[in-house]
């Protein structure tokens, strides 16, 4: 008698918000989920809930990927579980606000890293697998604040540009491999982001929930779109002024949002 082999998403940043959002919405779909957070304690709560809510298999890494190892150790773990990756949600990431010479190196460098090379890395290491078998799913989380500048959050403006160029060209490279890619752009959503941002200014507009932006992600894979902005319709509206206004303006006008109040 067959079994049908369930299948296994990889979600990075899952302890909470989108990430959290993404794995209930899975393992609702019956997905086993491996989940990668540097809060253990949280994803084992969340483990344990899965799968006793949707009765799939869980499996938990806790991994710090602002660390150039991590990606290649996540990799390598889960090659020597037999657990291969179906879908891929490169979710986590964080920023930091504030005037970007008084900001600490070490925590801007960590940024870098864990919003741009662990999600390449990544994105890298999991695909070769996919094109293999010839499916897949890899959901790259960028942000509005990738279609401009952001002056006091200059590094997370700009790195989350570099995941929805990369992404859409990855989109393009891949399109006929049976791999399907999908940047998923949020405004802003109501989760922890902003705890460690600390800071009211870097927050524009209505928030968000993390369950309307997976849903969002969602839809947008159905109809195999390229990329999606979610959120209120004022999202897609601010995100598009770049095309209509001089960039000197554009980031001019963005500067005052974003300038310290205090």
């Amino acid at each position: 008698m067959s079994t049908v082999k369930m299948k296994w998403a990889l979600i990075t940043g899952a302890s909470s918000g989108i990430g959290r959002a993404f794995a209930q919405e899975l393992a609702s779909k019956k997905f086993n989920i491996v989940l990668v957070s540097r809060n253990q304690s949280e994803l084992k709560l969340l483990s344990m809930d899965l799968e006793k809510k949707y009765n799939i298999k869980t499996y938990i890494i806790s991994k710090d990927l602002s660390l150039l190892t991590s990606s290649q150790e996540i990799y390598t773990e889960l090659n020597q579980e037999g657990i291969d990756v179906d879908w891929l949600i490169n979710n986590a990431g964080f920023a930091i606000y504030g005037k970007y010479h008084l900001t600490d190196i070490k925590a801007n460098q960590e940024q870098m890293i864990l919003n741009m090379v662990s999600l390449a890395s990544m994105t890298q290491l999991f695909l070769k697998p996919m094109i293999s078998r010839g499916e897949g799913v890899i959901i790259n989380v960028g942000s509005t604040a990738s279609y401009q500048p952001v002056p006091y959050m200059a590094i997370y403006g700009a790195s989350k540009s570099f995941v929805r160029s990369f992404s859409e060209a990855l989109w393009a490279e891949y399109k006929d491999s049976g791999v399907q890619f999908l940047t998923l752009n949020p405004g802003p959503v109501e989760t922890k982001f902003f705890e460690r941002v600390n800071a009211s200014e870097a927050s524009v507009g209505k928030r968000d929930t993390p369950e309307n932006t997976v849903k969002t992600a969602m839809k947008a894979l159905e109809k195999k779109q390229i990329s999606i902005i979610s959120g209120p319709h004022s999202n897609f509206i601010l995100s598009n002024l770049g095309r209509f206004l001089p960039q000197s303006v554009l980031v001019s006008i963005t500067e005052k949002v974003m300038r310290p109040r205090t």
